[in-house]
């Protein structure tokens, strides 16, 4: 008996990408509404890992194959390639291919068919990958996904690059790790503050204090440096209601680390965080926080 379609997709990955690709791939996919099957999530303990595999792959309508030098070498990743393949076999289309640090001769070396079909490639970050494969599965969401404005954050070294990010916005969302070492108090709050400050009167200030306030924030940004911080904002426009009033607003998201994350992403008021783990770890640690509440200068 045919196992019914239950999930959208199935990912398929070498071990080695698990953390870094493999699993913020999927929790962006599932934070969009795209049911996914990855091991991470559905399997539990003294589950049989083939069995629940085999499922998987016969009960999700596509399925994603990260294609990276690792998974080339893999006996259980060619095991899943070929189960999809087998379905294939009447036409149907179900293999989403995601190049990550391979090129097409590489793919091709691996398999031919791969190498000609239209694949996603990481080095284009988790946010475009995740489009182009909501795309192909829901069609018929990627307009109102897109509204969503889902933003890989960019890591921050320049007061003008951030001043250009803060000033103009109608409203920000923040976030920040939780600050431990009491010295770093103001070095953050007071990094975050003066950000807003700025805006506040950035339309009223004249070119020298302008740039006097670049200088400023790269002066912070150095010291958030120093004391192991790293920041990452972006900025967004789009129509959206705010405070009961329909319109088009301009706002950013602004994070501030210890340490620098693997990745980023802003998506439905949310930040979705990847990090390394402490160096005694392998992987990493994802989050989805909830930032403060935006300000509306």
């Amino acid at each position: 008996m045919a196992n019914p379609i239950e999930r959208d997709v199935f990912i398929s990955y070498a071990s080695e990408e698990r953390e870094l690709v493999a699993r913020p791939l999927a929790e962006l996919l599932t934070a969009l509404g795209v049911s996914v099957w990855f091991d991470k999530f559905d399997l539990k303990m003294w589950d049989s890992l083939r069995k629940k595999i085999d499922e998987g792959l016969a009960s999700c309508r596509f399925g994603i194959i990260l294609l990276s030098p690792s998974f080339f070498g893999k006996h259980y990743t060619n095991r899943e390639l070929d189960g999809l393949a087998q379905r294939e076999v009447d036409g149907a289309k179900v293999i989403l291919p995601v190049w990550v640090g391979v090129d097409e001769q590489a793919v091709r070396k691996f398999s031919p068919p791969l190498a000609d079909r239209v694949a996603a490639r990481w080095d284009d970050g988790v946010v475009s990958v995740v489009m182009n494969i909501i795309d192909v599965i829901k069609p018929e969401a990627i307009a109102e996904i897109k509204k969503k404005e889902i933003v890989a954050l960019a890591k921050i070294n320049s007061g003008k690059k951030m001043l250009d990010i803060m000033t103009g916005c109608h409203f920000s969302f923040s976030y920040n790790d939780d600050i431990k070492d009491e010295s770093d108090i103001d070095t953050v709050g007071g990094f975050i503050q003066n950000l807003r400050d700025w805006n506040d009167i950035w339309d009223d200030i004249e070119v020298p204090g302008q740039m006097r306030a670049v200088f400023h924030v790269d002066e912070m940004l150095r010291d958030l440096a120093s004391s192991g911080w790293s920041v990452y904002a972006a900025r967004m426009k789009g129509k959206r209601k705010v405070a009961g009033i329909e319109g088009t607003w301009s706002w950013n998201a602004i994070a501030v680390f210890h340490g620098e994350p693997e990745s980023v992403v802003f998506a439905d008021d949310q930040f979705l965080i990847y990090r390394p783990q402490n160096s005694h770890n392998n992987g990493v640690d994802s989050d989805v926080a909830n930032p403060a509440a935006p300000v509306t200068p």
